[in-house]
């Protein structure tokens, strides 16, 4: 049967069919099946543009599920974690994102990092020096599991307070 699309329902077409791009296309590419897709409006974003899916697969080994998370990753797709028979394979990171502002290259902005990657792996650091003798300002980007970010913004406002720097918390 041909017919015309409305604006509608031609939104919808565009929209799977980017889903089967970004998250089915890689899970085929590297010889996964799929068995189930589930989604759950009810846990939508708070920008109400992306909604959780959940989508089980079956491959045949650790390399094609390796390369299906990294393929899909690649698409900006977002994959917050991967049970493998009810265990925890893969699991995101949170990214923290902080600012300092002081005299963070006169204290070793070297030091700083370090006692920071104890804990955490900063990933991201800007910095901003004007003067060399007036305050800089750094925003650092910090990958850190889940249980342990209450952990590191404890050493990060410690090492704030012993360097004397401003720090301003999850921008």
């Amino acid at each position: 049967m041909d017919f015309d699309l409305t604006q509608d329902q031609k939104m919808i077409r565009a929209m799977v069919q980017d889903f089967a791009d970004r998250e089915l296309e890689p899970i085929a590419a590297h010889g996964g099946n799929i068995m189930s897709i589930v989604h759950t409006r009810d846990e939508m974003s708070d920008e109400g543009v992306a909604v959780p899916i959940k989508i089980t697969i079956i491959v045949e080994n650790e390399n094609s599920l390796d390369l299906i998370v990294s393929d899909v990753q690649k698409k900006d797709v977002f994959v917050s974690r991967v049970v493998v028979e009810g265990r925890t394979y893969y699991e995101r990171k949170e990214i923290l994102s902080f600012a300092c502002i002081g005299h963070l290259i006169d204290t070793d902005i070297r030091d700083t990092i370090d006692r920071i990657n104890e804990l955490g792996l900063v990933s991201a650091v800007d910095i901003l020096m004007p003067d060399p003798d007036k305050k800089s300002s750094v925003i650092m980007k910090v990958e850190v599991e889940a249980a342990e970010k209450d952990t590191i913004l404890e050493k990060i406002e410690e090492i704030g307070s012993e360097k004397d720097f401003l720090l301003i918390k999850e921008m």
